[in-house]
């Protein structure tokens, strides 16, 4: 499945009406933005994307790309400032999705930037079915809440502070499993 459609959000939200469709379909835009950034991830695949990698995320055995790979096709290459490139012959994911790409950069130069194109993006194929809840329940939350964001008042709910723009927490927990981590080697 894809993200939400302004379909599903107004199914879920029981809303017949038209008259809010452009601003269901902002907020929804807005929400999946905030989702994307918040995990840095996008959960819908994406093929023939290229990417530019920096050369301190190159090495003599692999590269490090800024998104997930879920695949790559026999047309993607790697390309160097040079022009040189390496094709998808050579390269290898160690596991599907990675950040990763397993590739001998010995033959490639690369003074700035090396070019990745062709592949396929996405930490999954399809958007899992509770981070559609998910986006839809946080949707209907800014929707229901879009007045009191505005004035920026807070709700006092069973001794909880609250603001009408912020995130419920059953969102941010299904956020937080999808969430990438970095880890560094120290």
């Amino acid at each position: 499945m894809s993200y939400p459609t302004l379909s599903d959000l107004k199914t879920y939200l029981d809303v017949s009406s038209a008259s809010d469709d452009a601003l269901l379909t902002q907020i929804l835009d807005a929400v999946v933005s905030y989702v994307e950034v918040a995990t840095d991830r996008h959960f819908v695949a994406k093929t023939n994307q290229v990417w530019r990698v920096p050369r301190y995320h190159i090495t003599p055995t692999y590269i490090v790309v800024g998104t997930d790979i879920r695949a790559i096709p026999a047309s993607a290459t790697l390309t160097g400032d040079d022009g040189g490139t390496i094709t998808a012959a050579d390269m290898v994911l160690p596991a599907v999705p990675s950040r990763v790409v397993y590739v001998d950069t010995g033959a490639l130069s690369v003074k700035h930037y090396a070019t990745l194109s062709g592949v396929t993006t996405g930490y999954t194929a399809t958007c899992p079915e509770d981070l559609r809840l998910a986006i839809m329940r946080l949707a209907g939350h800014w929707y229901r809440a879009r007045d009191i964001a505005r004035q920026i008042v807070g709700i006092q709910e069973e001794g909880v502070l609250t603001l009408g723009g912020a995130v419920p927490a059953e969102v941010q927990q299904v956020l937080k499993q999808y969430a990438w981590v970095e880890v560094m080697r120290i």
